[in-house]
């Protein structure tokens, strides 16, 4: 099975630094993003520098075990999963500085 490649935008009401922080600290995927081989981020602040607009771009390979339509259905509840995790990371009062 080819890798599955996946984009995915979501606002996030934080500045960037803050969102890049939160990224910096994450070591490992969540058990909800399985089958994850290469990913990237793209922050961007919007016109009052005070939300970022974050593209998630990922790439993930289940080595064939799983068709691809299972595969692009779990990216699509996985991925918003995801950014809702940020956005409530980013809450934490270890990165209020930042803000």
């Amino acid at each position: 099975m080819r890798p599955f490649g996946s984009r995915r935008r979501g606002l996030i009401a934080m500045p960037p630094e803050v969102v890049r922080r939160v990224l910096d600290d994450v070591d490992e995927y969540p058990r909800f993003m399985p089958y994850v081989t290469e990913g990237s981020w793209l922050l961007e602040p919007t016109s009052d520098g005070r939300q970022t607009r974050a593209t998630y771009c990922i790439y993930s390979d289940s080595g064939g075990s799983l068709p691809t339509y299972i595969v692009n259905a779990a990216s699509k509840t996985a991925i918003p999963k995801l950014f809702e995790a940020i956005r409530k990371q980013a809450q934490l009062k270890k990165y209020s500085a930042a803000r």
